[in-house]
C-alpha cells in the first residue's frame, strides 16, 4: 500500500505530533508499505528521498500560530500536493492538522482517494 502523510510538524522539529508521525511511518515502512511525508518547510524538518516540504520558509515555533506566512504555505500546499498525489498515487492519505485536512480533502476528492485525520 501507497502511504501519503501530511503533517505540520516532522523531525527534528520539537514537538509530540512530529514524534508520533515518525514513528508511525517507521512501523509502515517496517511493515512493508510505500510511505511519503509532505511537511512544512520548515529548518529543523530533516532531509530524505521519501520527505517532500510544502511552503514558505518557517520555524518549528512558527508552525503552530495562523499568520499571513501560514496561509500562503496552505495555499502553496495546494499545489504541492496535488503533484506529488498525481506522480505517487498513494492509496490513502493521513492528515495530521485541520487546516492542512481541508486543503487535502480538495485534492483527494478529485482523485478518489480516502483520508483519514488524525487530531495531535
Amino acid at each position: 500500500m501507497k502511504i501519503l502523510h501530511i503533517a505540520k510538524k516532522y523531525p527534528d522539529t520539537l514537538g509530540g505530533d512530529a514524534v508520533v508521525v515518525e514513528n508511525l511511518v517507521k512501523k509502515q515502512i517496517e511493515a512493508g508499505h510505500k510511505v511519503i511525508v509532505l511537511t512544512s518547510n520548515c529548518t529543523e524538518v530533516r532531509n530524505n528521498s521519501n520527505i517532500y516540504k510544502f511552503g514558505l520558509k518557517s520555524t518549528g515555533l512558527s508552525l503552530d500560530r495562523i499568520t499571513i506566512r501560514r496561509v500562503l504555505s496552505l495555499l502553496m500546499l495546494y499545489f504541492k500536493a496535488n503533484k506529488i498525489i498525481r506522480d505517487n498515487s498513494p492509496n490513502i492519505i493521513h492528515t495530521h492538522s485541520i487546516d492542512i485536512a481541508f486543503v487535502i480533502s480538495l485534492i483527494a476528492r478529485r482523485y478518489s482517494i480516502p483520508i483519514v485525520h488524525t487530531f495531535h
